[in-house]
């Protein structure tokens, strides 16, 4: 029996802000709806909320060094306090709130009804990316609002059919240009087609997968260490927003990625002195004296430089705002087609849902993720018929094949040792029936010889 107690009932004193901040687990999904949220209420909002004048002003005559690859056109030192003003507000009069976000979409659409390659344009799905960060601040701050007319005003979603995949052969060419942890980032998206907001992820959530007579092992209790010298590394799989129970899944790098890791790895150690430990996150700032993460931001300047340097990537037409291939996207597009293309041994319809569950869909339909419960090793062997595809260098392709071939001649050996084994085992078995019959034959004949003699005995008894 449980009861809670008068003691038990606490309620929230946090801010506004924080109470928007415990609703979103991943980092970089947090940043991003901080950032949208600044944007709206300090500049969208900026005449309409009051906010802290005195920290605007501070911040005018005390300027910090601009952030690379942030343009902000606006002061946002009294974002908090906008947010709590916007708060109260829609607790005390929300049909004035509900006025202001109508005009803000009304705004916003507006310059969706642009030419595209205007400036100014907006696309539908930034519009509802825009509005996204304020619905989450009323959830979780328990505010009762309705949003059925502010949705009702949002533009028809458009779908982008001029997006584009890279090229293998644009992936080589930035492999060819890369350091060592760019390297790593070329390979684990193109291979992996995580979204860029799984980056965030601890060594302890990449496990090595082997295969060792004829088995897979990837666990750290059935790993040996003979299995690692012995074994054959086929892949490695990430532990994708681990923390979360709802949206973690398995995402995979092919061993071509995974060497490039080891190289990082190596790196890391003669920087840190020591090797990485579980906790360390993956992605860290090595010139750094300490392990310290770098951010989502960081990863994509690194990696939008390298398609500027390897010429992948040139400057944009004017009025156009963007690249026909997405820096991070682009990768999930060439593993998705890749994937799907190679051969399964598994029905159809459960070889596509095991390559969604890869890309950290539900499946085909939603009710995929609660009743088709595939396995670890499922995916694996799911992944390995991808891997060939999904591997850049011609040197490592051709290193597969040979792995390939020798792993199927082992087979055949296995088997042609297998069937040897069992026809010596069927001939012993013949010729021990063979022997039984004819010790059978000469009971037979020696039942017959005394039947007979038993009738010669009576004969002549009588």
């Amino acid at each position: 029996m449980m009861k809670l107690s008068p003691d038990d009932v606490e309620i929230s004193e946090k801010s506004v802000v924080d109470l928007f901040r415990d609703g979103i687990r991943a980092e970089a999904t947090l940043n991003d709806y901080t950032n949208k949220l600044k944007k709206v209420l300090c500049e969208y909002l900026g005449d309409i909320l009051y906010g802290d004048p005195k920290k605007v002003e501070y911040q005018k005559n005390h300027p910090n060094p601009p952030k690379k690859g942030i343009k902000r056109q606006f002061f946002d030192a009294d974002w908090e306090q906008r947010a709590a003003e916007l708060v109260n507000l829609v607790l005390n009069d929300p049909k004035r709130v509900e006025a202001i976000l109508l005009a803000l979409v009304k705004k916003l659409k507006q310059r969706n009804q642009l030419p595209k390659n205007d400036p100014n344009s907006l696309t539908s799905s930034h519009i509802n990316h825009t509005l996204k960060p304020i619905k989450k601040l009323f959830d979780m701050n328990g505010v009762p609002f309705t949003w059925s007319r502010i949705n009702a005003m949002f533009p028809e979603s458009e779908t982008y059919m001029d997006y584009e995949e890279y090229s293998i052969t644009d992936i080589k060419k930035l492999v060819d240009y890369a350091d060592v942890i760019t390297k790593v980032i070329v390979l684990l998206w193109s291979s992996s087609g995580i979204r860029p907001g799984g980056y965030y992820f601890k060594w302890k959530h990449l496990h090595p997968v082997y295969h060792y007579k004829g088995k897979l092992y990837y666990e750290n209790g059935e790993v040996t260490d003979e299995i690692k010298t012995s074994g054959e590394l086929v892949c490695a799989f990430i532990e994708i927003y681990a923390e979360s129970k709802r949206w973690n899944y398995y995402a995979f790098v092919t061993p071509e990625c995974y060497h490039a890791i080891s190289v990082y790895k190596e790196k890391w150690t003669r920087r840190f002195g020591v090797e990485p430990q579980p906790e360390d996150p993956f992605f860290t700032n090595t010139r750094s004296k300490t392990v310290k993460s770098i951010s989502l931001m960081a990863i994509r300047r690194k990696l939008e430089r390298l398609l500027v340097e390897s010429g992948i990537r040139n400057p944009l037409p004017k009025g156009m705002k963007r690249h026909k291939t997405p820096a991070f996207t682009g990768f999930r597009y060439f593993f998705n087609k890749q994937n799907k293309k190679a051969f399964s041994k598994n029905g159809t319809l459960s070889s596509l849902i095991l390559k969604e569950s890869m890309m950290g869909h539900t499946g085909l339909i939603p009710l995929d993720k609660n009743y088709f419960r595939e396995h670890a090793y499922e995916l694996i062997e799911e992944y390995l018929k991808a891997v060939p595809a999904l591997t850049i260098s011609d040197e490592e392709r051709i290193k597969l094949k040979v792995i390939e071939l020798g792993r199927e001649n082992q087979e055949k050996d296995q088997k042609y040792a297998y069937l040897e084994a069992r026809i010596k085992e069927l001939e012993e078995k013949k010729e021990a029936t063979v022997n039984k019959s004819m010790e059978l034959e000469n009971v037979e004949s020696t039942i017959d010889d005394l039947e007979k003699k038993l009738i010669i005995l009576k004969s002549s008894l009588h």
